[in-house]
């Protein structure tokens, strides 16, 4: 693989700012019940893991790096439309694609992640060796609306100080729509800086959000 390039790690360490993507990464796999979940930086020539969750044993890490042209994100990147496969062996267009064989996968999904101006940034994606019921609007909405949670993240991390408040209502608001798939104890927490002054914010979906002046 060629090395990775500057603005690549600037990208995953951008991913790494958003807090909220270990929990977006949770919900995924809990809620379809698939092993792997990721989202990745793709470009023309490159794909590149930029956050996972693997209990697959599928062997990426951040900074781990596919054959652009080995990965259904490649075709996504062109036509800019998510692909959902509930049964690879089943699967009309894909049972004898190239990528499922590559990587022996029997269900995927992956959603672009488009910026506002238009850029085209990566994709959040799931796989798994079993076959997942995915084509339904309960999983189609919720990568919908983490696909698009995102890229408002990704356009937003350079916020002023009096901005920041609302990034963190947005996650909590997401977050508290798939309460069924964390324990009573789950808690996010995450720092706020308003005003100079900072504010830890508790995010439990099955209590009241409380928030802690340090």
């Amino acid at each position: 693989m060629a090395p990775i390039y500057k603005h690549f790690c600037e990208d995953i360490e951008t991913v790494k700012q958003i807090a909220i993507v270990p929990a977006l990464l949770e919900i995924i796999c809990r809620s379809t019940g698939m092993r792997f979940a990721a989202i990745a930086r793709v470009t023309e020539d490159r794909w590149i893991a930029c956050s996972v969750k693997d209990d697959l044993g599928f062997g990426l890490k951040p900074g781990g790096e596919l054959k652009v042209e080995t990965t259904l994100c490649n075709e996504i990147r062109a036509h800019r439309e998510p692909i959902i496969i509930d049964n690879v062996a089943e699967d009309e267009k894909y049972a004898h694609h190239h990528t499922p064989r590559v990587y022996g996968i029997q269900s995927y999904i992956s959603f672009p992640i488009v910026l506002e101006n238009g850029e085209f940034f990566g994709t959040l994606c799931a796989i798994d060796s079993k076959p997942a019921p995915l084509k339904n609007p309960k999983v189609i909405g919720m990568f919908n609306l983490f696909s698009e949670l995102l890229s408002f993240h990704l356009q937003n991390l350079a916020l002023v100080e009096s901005g920041q408040l609302s990034l963190h209502i947005a996650n909590y608001s997401v977050l508290k729509a798939f309460p069924e798939f964390f324990p009573d104890d789950f808690t996010v927490f995450a720092l706020d800086n308003i005003g100079g002054k900072g504010i830890m914010q508790s995010f439990n979906w099955h209590q009241p959000k409380q928030g802690y002046s340090l």
